[in-house]
């Protein structure tokens, strides 16, 4: 069986998916190149999330302030991020 579509943008092994609770064409993924990609599953491009220096293993949104994602890392970090502009809100380094 042939896929749909093919997403592709990372540069290494995507660990994650996570779907829009409300969006039903958007998806976002975490990879081991220390990004996350958002995705529209009817463009051919994503929009990029750079901030982590280490291989991103969760990622989660927010189920009432739909464009806010949480992501966390092998690095210790945990990042919040607005992915409608992708900007970094808030590093929480408490690991």
């Amino acid at each position: 069986m042939n896929p749909i579509k093919v997403f592709s943008g990372h540069s290494s092994r995507v660990f994650n998916v996570v779907f829009s609770p409300t969006q039903a064409n958007l998806f976002v993924s975490g990879s081991d190149d220390r990004s996350i990609r958002v995705w529209n599953t009817q463009e051919d491009v994503s929009k990029e999330l750079v901030g982590h220096t280490n291989k991103v293993r969760a990622i989660s949104f927010n189920h009432e302030l739909t464009w806010l994602l949480l992501s966390g890392s092998w690095d210790a970090t945990i990042r919040v991020w607005d992915i409608r502009n992708r900007s970094c809100l808030h590093v929480i380094t408490d690991h």
